[in-house]
């Protein structure tokens, strides 16, 4: 019953929102440390063991109840002066259902292993806004998460997965054994805001017909909720590119923020079809993390198992690699399109400072459809 009026709550809350624009897109991720989707590392589906989302983005959301808390927030920290500047445009909001899971290094260990990562679970609703503010070449996009620690979505997922793959047990991915470990165990609430910029570096000039072959970008974040740091990062693409499209981000992790998300491949400012896209992006992200409720564990529900915090080391390194591709759909529509990206190697330094300290990587496979 409870699920059915949140379900009912959320939908009114969308429709009551109006067409500010056009361009809407659907979404769907998943991240994997599994051989197909990572590539150049030994896959055990263990650490960052998955992650699944799915999302809608559309100009409906960006007045809608749902995103009025996250609208709130950034309009008091940005000011109403950047908000309403002439030269600041509202990409369409986005909000998407997001799950990950994190698992120790032996998964057919029963009691606690000391010194690594718990077992957790995180699901979240996350709502999006961002804002292109065209007269420097300057990104801005929050994130709201709500979600619930400790369910026992991971658990079924990751076992159903592991027993059709590993023959009664025998050969890895082993069935994971310690799930009932995790941290929050049972349900704890997680929240999250974020907020951070990128900046266009090269080009910084419209090209004739929007094809560019190389862009490069910085940028940075805060966050405070499940995860609580800050987190630089720089980032190139090279290819065939549409040159309005540098706004696009492809984080597989972050604070969560897959699944629909604001970044466009037309922005507000053009009303151009879109190009078709094929090129390769890679880009490295320096953090230091202050807490992390995976695992440091919850403040609302006590864990069987979490680390200390000189246990964990709060300065660490990601980055992803992959290969994009959009492909315009009908000439005559400038949003329809199919949007393609695999992240073929993302990762992190170790988080520990112990015995079990580790780097771990993953790969992601993201498909969207632009309309």
């Amino acid at each position: 019953m409870s699920t059915r009026l949140f379900l009912l709550v959320l939908c009114l809350s969308i429709a009551i929102g109006k067409a500010v624009g056009q361009g809407h897109s659907i979404t769907g991720y998943t991240d994997e440390d599994l051989n197909p989707i990572l590539l150049f590392n030994d896959a055990s589906d263990q650490n960052y063991t998955m992650g699944l989302g799915f999302g809608f983005a559309s100009p409906w959301l960006n007045e809608s109840l749902v995103l009025r808390p996250l609208q709130l927030l950034n309009r008091k920290i940005l000011g109403c002066k950047f908000m309403t500047n002439e030269h600041t445009y509202d990409y369409s909001s986005s909000l998407s259902l997001n799950g990950t899971a994190f698992t120790p290094d032996d998964l057919r260990a029963t009691a606690p292993v000391v010194g690594d990562r718990p077992y957790a679970f995180l699901l979240v609703l996350s709502t999006k806004t961002a804002y292109l503010k065209s007269d420097q070449n300057l990104f801005v996009f929050g994130e709201l998460n709500v979600g619930a620690l400790g369910l026992q979505l991971g658990k079924h997922v990751q076992t159903w997965i592991h027993e059709g793959m590993n023959d009664g047990d025998t050969k890895p991915p082993y069935t994971p054994r310690g799930w009932n470990l995790q941290v929050a165990n049972g349900f704890s609430p997680a929240l999250l805001y974020s907020l951070g910029f990128e900046k266009l570096l090269f080009p910084k000039h419209t090209l004739p017909g929007n094809r560019s072959y190389f862009d490069l970008k910085y940028g940075g974040q805060a966050m405070a909720g499940y995860y609580t740091g800050i987190q630089g990062s720089i980032a190139l693409r090279a290819g065939l590119l549409d040159r309005r499209s540098w706004t696009r981000s492809f984080n597989p992790l972050g604070s969560m923020n897959k699944g629909g998300a604001a970044e466009k491949s037309v922005t507000p400012l053009s009303n151009d079809r879109a190009k078709f896209e094929l090129y390769a992006f890679a880009s490295v992200r320096p953090t230091v993390m202050l807490y992390n409720t995976m695992l440091h564990g919850s403040f609302w529900r006590k864990s069987a198992y979490t680390l200390n915090f000189e246990d964990t080391q709060p300065f660490f390194l990601e980055w992803s690699a992959g290969i994009n591709t959009l492909i315009p759909l009908n000439p005559k529509d400038k949003y329809r399109s199919i949007d393609l990206s695999w992240v073929v190697n993302a990762g992190r330094t170790s988080e520990l400072r112990t015995s079990y300290g580790r780097s771990h990587l993953w790969g992601a496979i993201l498909l969207g459809y632009n309309f």
